[in-house]
């Protein structure tokens, strides 16, 4: 099946799965097309996937494809429809916050904003 993927700039190319794929497969054929795309246009220069998958998912009709092995029928796409990229905010619940970065940015706030005999 082909499907059209709107970017958040309003751009889209599409791409070609099969009717029987679930969402990690359509991800992987999304990150081949702009791969092909991004090497064709500049040069050997690559995206970072995890950053993109971290920060943006997928999305039709409201519905979000947050489960990777969920197969695309469940969200009853069909033949040129399109899929839209949206922000994605981890959730706690879900563990996909990273208590590292949480740390991190306590620990820089309280830097700076502690008196540093307070600190140490």
């Amino acid at each position: 099946m082909k499907l059209t993927i709107k970017k958040l700039d309003a751009t889209s190319f599409e791409v070609a799965v099969l009717s029987s794929a679930d969402v990690r497969d359509l991800k992987r054929a999304i990150e081949k097309a702009v791969d092909e795309k991004t090497a064709e246009e500049l040069g050997q220069r690559s995206v970072s996937w995890s950053h993109v998958w971290g920060n943006f998912t997928l999305a039709f009709k409201g519905q979000r494809f947050l489960d990777d092995d969920a197969p695309l029928r469940k969200y009853d796409l069909r033949h040129n429809d399109i899929i839209d990229f949206v922000h994605h905010i981890p959730s706690k619940e879900a563990g996909e916050h990273s208590q590292a970065k949480k740390s991190r940015f306590f620990h820089s706030l309280s830097a700076r904003l502690l008196p540093k005999s307070l600190i140490e």
